[in-house]
């Protein structure tokens, strides 16, 4: 008990706020409104009209047959369809991939798994989980200070955080 109090003395001798350097941050927009749900994953180009992707576990739920993919090997953005979806994804592409990616070539895939409505969004932390709450910082108008705001993160992939507790975390957020 005595050691609680000691620990409590302690920390109340020290009233500063902590400070943080501006440039330690990373500042998003926060937007609003509708958004185009996706799940990142990364893949390779098995022949010239057919890509194979693999997303990580927890997110392969969200793909489904028929969705749009776009395959992106820098500086060729192309697309096609989800054929088949679970553990592999196999997507047929609209069209022969250009000349120069051959089968074989590693790719980077964004599929889009739906279209949200009336959502708060903010890029979140990559470490956040599904359906779980969490912390974010909203930087009052003046830029000096910025308030803990409590989230209840989406599904996940590139979804959106939805606010619990203030939907007035809408402004910039320090995530």
């Amino acid at each position: 008990m005595r050691w609680i109090a000691c620990m409590l003395l302690a920390a109340a001798g020290y009233s500063q706020e902590p400070v943080v350097e501006r440039a330690a941050l990373h500042v998003e927009v926060v937007k609003r409104g509708d958004i185009t749900a996706s799940v990142r994953g990364t893949g390779k180009l098995v022949a010239k009209k057919i890509a194979e992707l693999t997303v990580p576990e927890f997110l392969a739920e969200y793909v489904q047959p028929g969705q749009t993919v776009f395959l992106e090997k820098l500086p060729t953005l192309f697309y096609g369809k989800v054929r088949t979806a679970g553990e592999s994804i196999v997507v047929d592409l609209a069209g022969d991939a250009p000349d120069w990616i051959t089968p074989g070539t590693q790719l980077d895939a964004t599929i889009q798994t739906g279209r949200l409505k009336d959502v708060v969004y903010v890029l979140r932390p990559v470490s956040c989980k599904p359906d779980s709450e969490g912390t974010l910082y909203r930087l009052e108008p003046k830029g000096e200070f910025a308030t803990r705001v409590t989230v209840r993160y989406g599904k996940y992939g590139h979804l959106p955080a939805r606010s619990w507790r203030s939907a007035r975390a809408c402004g910039r957020a320090t995530v």
